[in-house]
C-alpha cells in the first residue's frame, strides 16, 4: 500500500473519531458496557447465612445475586446449600403409630407402622383402641404377706396386682388376733338393740369370741328367762319379781322365746367367726341378802323349790333341774354350728355350804356335763374358792377383777396356760362406766395390759364393756344391757395394739 493511501485511511479514521466524540458531548445518554464475554448464574442468597435462600428465610434477608460459573481467585463462589439458619419452625418428623388409631402404640396394639407428622402434633395420644386384657388394678393387702388382708392384719399397704392374680389369697400369718380377748354382754338374751350390728362390730375390731349367760339373774326389767314366767310376786319390800315355772326335770316349762332367741345367737356367731362362751347359770345374784336373786329361776318358782329345801338351789331336789338346764343349753349349741365352750357356773361359790360340799357339788355338775358330751378341756372355770382344787377339773380357769397390767400374774396352782383373765368385777379404770358409776378397762392400759397377758403366756383375755350398762331401762341399776351403747376402742387396742 502506497503512503498515500495509508494517511487518507489514518484522516479518515480520525475523522469519525471526532465525530464520535462530538456526538458524546452533544447526545448525552448512559454508556453501554460492552457483554461480559464470561458466563454467570442468578442465585437467591440469604444475606444472613450467606447461603441459598430457603422458604422460611424472611423476605428482608433475602437478595438476588450473581456468580461467575467459573469463578477466578478471589471472585464470591456461588452458594449450593440452602440455608440452615432457618429451618422449618415445625417440621415433619417420623413417628411410629398403632396401624388402626394412628396414635401411640401400647404394648398391645398388634401392628404398627411409621408415618411422617408435624413435629407440633406430638406426643400423639396413646392408642385406647387396644387395651390390656389383664390390667394392673390397686388393692388393699397386708404389709407382711401382701395377700388379702383380714381382720387381725393391722399394718396394710396398697399393691398393684393383674386382674388375673384376684381376689387375693386370704393373709396366712395373722390369723388369729395378737391376743384373743372375748368380751362379756352377759345378759345379752334380755339386751335391747340389734344383736347383729353388736356381733359383727366388736368381730370387725378383733373380738375372738364372746361370754353370756343362758340363766342371769339381774336383768330385773323384762327379763328373757329360759324358764316360763307365769305371774308375779310381791316381797314383803313392797317390791313384786317374777314368778317362774320350772315344770318337771324330764318336761321343764321351757320359754320357747328364749331358746329360739339363743339359736339365733349362736347362728350369728357362727357366721362372724366368734367362739361362744356359754354360762350356764350365774350364782353372783344368790349371794349375801341382795335382793336380784329373786330373779333367779331356781330361786323364786312357781314349785317353790330353792328356799324350801335343804341347801337351796345347791340342793339334792334341784340337781335334776339344773342338768336339765345344761341338757337344753349343750342341745341348742350342738346344733347351731358354732364353736363353742361352756360353764357351769359363774363366779360359782356356795356360801352357804362347807368347802367340801361345795367342791362334791361342782365336780359332779363338771361330771354331769362330761356326761352329756361335753370334754373337761372344752369347760371353763370362775369359782370364787378352792380354785386350785377344782381347776385340775377342767380345761380353763378364769380368775376375775382383772384391769391392770400390775393385776396380771400366776394364780397359785393353776398353770398359767390354763389361765383367762377377766376384767369382770373390775370397775376403777378409765373406760366407760356402767349406771353405778363404775368404770371399766380404760384405754389407757389397754395395750400394755395385753402385752402383760401375752409375757406371761396366759390363754386369754375376757373384757367387760361396762358402757352397755348405762341409761338401764330400769334406771340406777345395771340390769340390762344396751348393746347400742357399746364401744370397741378398747378392744381394738387389746387385740391390735392400735
Amino acid at each position: 500500500m502506497s503512503l498515500r493511501f495509508r494517511g487518507a485511511i489514518h484522516r479518515a479514521i480520525s475523522a469519525v473519531s471526532l465525530v464520535a466524540l462530538f456526538l458524546a458531548a452533544s447526545c448525552p445518554g448512559p454508556v453501554v458496557k460492552p457483554p461480559d464475554p464470561r458466563p454467570t448464574i442468578l442465585a437467591r442468597v440469604c444475606l444472613v447465612s450467606n447461603d441459598l435462600a430457603g422458604l422460611f428465610c424472611p423476605d428482608e434477608t433475602v437478595t438476588d445475586r450473581r456468580f461467575y460459573t467459573s469463578p477466578l481467585p478471589g471472585e464470591p463462589v456461588a452458594p449450593s446449600i440452602l440455608c440452615r439458619t432457618h429451618g422449618d419452625p415445625d417440621p415433619l418428623v417420623s413417628a411410629e403409630v398403632c396401624s388402626v388409631s394412628r396414635l401411640t402404640p401400647n404394648p398391645f396394639c398388634p401392628e404398627k407402622t411409621t408415618i411422617e407428622i408435624r413435629s407440633s402434633s406430638l406426643p400423639l395420644a396413646v392408642c385406647s383402641t387396644h387395651k390390656d386384657p389383664d390390667p394392673l388394678v390397686a388393692v388393699d393387702a397386708c404389709s407382711a404377706s401382701s395377700l388379702s388382708p383380714g381382720p387381725y392384719c393391722v399394718d396394710r399397704k396398697t399393691i398393684e396386682v393383674r386382674t388375673s392374680a384376684l381376689p387375693l389369697a386370704p393373709c396366712g400369718i395373722h390369723t388369729t388376733p395378737r391376743l384373743r380377748v372375748y368380751m362379756g354382754p352377759y345378759d345379752l338374751m334380755g339386751s335391747v338393740g340389734d344383736l347383729r350390728i353388736y356381733l359383727k362390730g366388736i368381730r370387725a375390731a378383733g373380738a375372738f369370741g364372746i361370754r353370756f349367760f343362758i340363766c342371769y339373774s339381774w336383768q330385773g326389767s323384762a327379763p328373757l328367762s329360759p324358764y316360763q314366767i307365769v305371774g308375779v310376786w310381791t316381797h314383803e319390800s313392797g317390791r313384786t319379781f317374777p314368778l317362774y315355772r320350772l315344770g318337771n326335770p324330764l318336761a321343764p316349762a321351757w320359754n320357747k322365746e328364749f331358746w329360739d332367741k339363743l339359736s339365733i345367737v349362736l347362728q350369728i356367731c357362727r357366721e362372724f367367726g366368734l367362739e361362744v362362751w356359754l354360762v350356764a347359770e350365774d350364782f353372783v345374784s344368790l349371794k349375801g341378802d341382795q335382793r336380784v336373786k329373786y330373779f333367779n329361776p331356781f330361786y323364786c318358782s312357781e314349785e317353790a323349790l330353792g328356799p324350801s329345801t335343804p341347801g337351796g338351789v345347791w340342793g339334792d331336789a334341784l340337781k335334776p333341774y339344773h342338768l336339765a338346764l345344761f341338757q337344753k343349753t349343750i342341745e341348742t349349741a350342738q346344733a347351731s354350728g358354732a364353736t363353742w365352750s361352756f360353764e357351769v357356773m359363774n363366779e360359782a361359790d356356795a356360801i352357804d355350804f362347807s368347802e367340801s360340799d361345795f367342791i362334791d357339788w361342782m365336780k359332779w355338775a363338771i361330771g354331769s356335763v362330761e356326761g352329756l358330751g361335753v370334754p373337761r378341756s372344752k369347760m371353763i372355770l370362775t369359782t370364787g374358792r378352792a380354785a386350785a382344787a377344782l381347776a385340775a377339773e377342767v380345761g380353763y380357769f378364769s380368775p376375775h377383777g382383772i384391769g391392770r397390767p400390775g393385776d396380771i400374774r400366776a394364780i397359785a396352782g393353776i398353770p398359767i396356760e390354763k389361765t383367762i383373765f377377766s376384767s369382770d368385777g373390775f370397775g376403777q379404770g378409765t373406760g366407760p362406766a356402767d349406771e353405778s358409776g363404775r368404770p371399766g378397762v380404760g384405754l389407757d392400759v389397754a395395750d400394755e395390759l395385753a402385752r402383760e397377758v401375752l409375757r406371761i403366756g396366759a390363754v386369754s383375755f375376757e373384757l367387760l364393756d361396762r358402757g352397755i350398762w348405762r341409761n338401764t331401762p330400769a334406771g340406777g341399776s345395771n340390769n340390762r344391757a344396751d348393746l347400742s351403747l357399746s364401744s370397741t376402742a378398747v378392744l381394738d387396742r387389746m387385740t391390735r395394739g392400735r
